[in-house]
């Protein structure tokens, strides 16, 4: 009996992983297009490379969802996005992205339900 209780244990143990031992979220890469589609459905996590000039499109986002989009610019560097409309920054304008070749930048996000509000940009990495 002794035996199939620590059995029992240990692939409960594996079956039922804590929180803390979780797999970190994955990344989902976006295609790079013209008009770039950041579906929040699909990860709360997401990066692109940008071949050039862009515009982005954010869909799905969920109230109180806080999401991170990560914009890495190609081997030329130089280029700049378009925002949507629903997103927010603290001042008027959205933010100037890193030029460097091959650097990105990190944007976090969360989502009121009707506006994605910028909490925090990390930039040059």
């Amino acid at each position: 009996m002794k035996r199939l209780l620590a059995s029992s244990a240990f692939l409960f143990i594996l079956i039922f992983q804590p929180a803390c031992m979780a797999a970190a979220p994955s990344i989902v890469d976006l295609a790079d297009a013209p008009t770039i589609v950041v579906d929040w459905s699909k990860g709360d996590t997401q990066s692109v490379t940008l071949g050039g000039n862009r515009a982005l499109t954010f869909l799905n986002g969920q109230k109180g969802g806080k999401y991170l989009l990560n914009l890495k610019q190609d081997a030329n560097g130089s280029r700049t996005v378009t925002w949507p409309s629903s997103v927010q920054w603290p001042g008027t304008n959205g933010p100037t992205l890193t030029t460097t070749a091959n650097k990105a930048d990190y944007f976090y996000f969360i989502y009121n339900g009707v506006s994605y509000d910028m909490l925090a940009i990390s930039p040059g990495h």
